[in-house]
């Protein structure tokens, strides 16, 4: 019985990867650095912009998006003024 539960994690454990895999492949394929600089250039054009908006326009995950912003306010880059609702981003 311990046996077969394990067998059936590992089953699904290595579909689930298959299928991340996937999904991470159709969202966009582009490095680190340059996902940032297309982040920065939107935030940019629209301080105002979302998370969910820059995914859609970048054919990103949001999860990418909001990993990539993080790295970008943790170097000082970039920074939140006012509300999560209606507050803007500010590039240094």
């Amino acid at each position: 019985m311990y046996r077969k539960a394990v067998n059936n994690f590992e089953k699904g454990a290595e579909k689930g990867a298959e299928k991340g895999a996937e999904k991470g492949a159709e969202k966009g394929a582009e490095k680190g650095a340059e996902r940032k600089q297309k982040i920065l250039a939107l935030l940019i054009d629209n301080p105002e912009i979302t998370q969910t908006k820059m995914a859609e326009e970048r054919d990103l995950s949001r999860k990418q998006v909001q990993n990539a912003m993080k790295e970008l306010q943790n170097d000082n880059l970039i920074g939140r003024e006012g509300s999560n609702r209606s507050g803007k981003w500010i590039v240094y």
